[in-house]
């Protein structure tokens, strides 16, 4: 049976919201401006979930492969993505294209003969969309987790822990700061200076889930033992992961891309930097062409609704200009809304087929506060009010 988490200090949660502002947790789109009482308490359920997962991971994986398990990435469902359709790799190495999709069009007399632009004709782009959902959607895929970074054991910026307590799980990630009209600090001053340029953050997991997901659920990625030390490695070389780190944010960035990138894809270049001995990965040029070589294909959507902006540059710049694609990088892709996106299930792909991959686990816990909280009221509206004063 599901029960409702409700905190019975909400001074701590209050205190908890000081914390966070301080950390800069709020980022991506910056769904909300001030944590609310149901968003912190929703965080701090979430963090707790995570350590006690964490603590079950880690002694699986050291029971089977007697080492220490000391950092995974960690994908938290923040924006709800379920609605956007995943669509199927061809044969594991090779991008779906127009092509493509025409040649499933022309099975279907009907569908091609409003496809076929040959006859001076501009193809019927609806159509277009309903033949790619038809024939290319994956049902086996979807996109439940919006945003992954790195959980560590070791994590040498974490606070030290009380005396009998073990230490626990600090994340490092990605992520490009809010708008903070009351900066306190030097270092906040010079983020508000650009709110497109991405910083590194270091902090606990109530920092990292306090985004007011969708739904009260993460999934692990442990990377195998052969990849762990290098790993650590990786992950705290400053010069190497600042160098990987883009001066430029976009949600939608093509994973070529020198110049952008997003949350998801600093993760991965860090896991590509890892295969390789220090010497072969000195910028993102060097990552994305190991990421070339081992094949990593990011994953194709059908866009619905608002994300279909993101094609549109002039509208996409003004309202969320952290979100955009190039038709220059994308151009088959263009006009049908279709999109390239470097995904949580793009970077489990890329790890399984590479052999990077120890398992998976998902964890999910209660309903969202505010969710319970709305059931509760309306259930106490239904009861007449003559049982409600008894």
């Amino acid at each position: 049976m599901r029960k409702a988490f409700v905190s019975k200090n909400f001074g701590i949660l209050a205190a908890l919201a000081v914390l966070l502002f301080a950390h800069g947790t709020f980022a991506g789109e910056c769904k909300v401006s001030r944590p609310s009482d149901d968003v912190l308490a929703d965080a701090k359920t979430m963090s707790d979930v995570n350590e006690r997962s964490l603590i079950e991971i880690a002694a699986e994986y050291e029971r089977e492969t007697g080492k220490r398990l000391e950092i995974v990435i960690v994908a938290r469902a923040g924006q709800d993505l379920r609605d956007q359709v995943v669509l199927k790799d061809l044969d594991g190495r090779s991008p779906l294209t127009l092509a493509n999709i025409y040649e499933a069009a022309a099975k279907d007399p009907d569908a091609f003969a409003m496809l076929d632009g040959s006859k001076g004709n501009s193809p019927d782009y609806e159509l277009l969309k309903g033949v790619i959902q038809n024939k290319f959607k994956d049902p086996s895929r979807s996109m439940e987790f919006s945003h992954i970074g790195f959980m560590i054991r070791n994590h040498p910026r974490a606070p030290k822990p009380a005396p009998g307590e073990a230490k626990m799980w600090r994340a490092r990630h990605m992520l490009r700061p809010c708008e903070n009209k009351n900066p306190k600090t030097e270092f906040e001053e010079i983020q508000q200076r650009d709110l497109n340029v991405p910083y590194l953050w270091d902090e606990g997991s109530f920092n990292f889930f306090a985004d007011n997901p969708y739904e009260l659920k993460a999934r692990y990625y442990v990377p195998s033992p052969a990849l762990q030390a290098r790993l650590m490695e990786t992950v705290f070389d400053q010069e190497l992961i600042y160098k990987l780190n883009s001066r430029y944010y976009n949600a939608a960035a093509n994973w070529q891309n020198p110049k952008e990138s997003n949350s998801n894809q600093w993760v991965l270049e860090v896991l590509a930097a890892a295969t390789r001995p220090r010497s072969q990965v000195q910028n993102r040029e060097d990552a994305q062409a190991v990421l070339a070589k081992m094949n990593y294909l990011p994953t194709k959507v059908l866009f619905k609704g608002q994300k279909t902006m993101a094609y549109m540059p002039i509208i996409a710049r003004k309202m969320a200009p952290y979100l955009t694609y190039h038709a220059k990088e994308q151009p088959y892709y263009f006009k049908a809304s279709m999109g390239e996106v470097i995904s949580a299930t793009s970077v489990e792909e890329f790890m399984q087929k590479n052999g990077l991959l120890f398992r998976s686990y998902v964890t999910e816990t209660f309903d969202k506060t505010e969710d319970l909280r709305a059931a509760s009221k309306q259930a106490t509206q239904l009861v007449p009010e003559a049982l409600r004063s008894r």
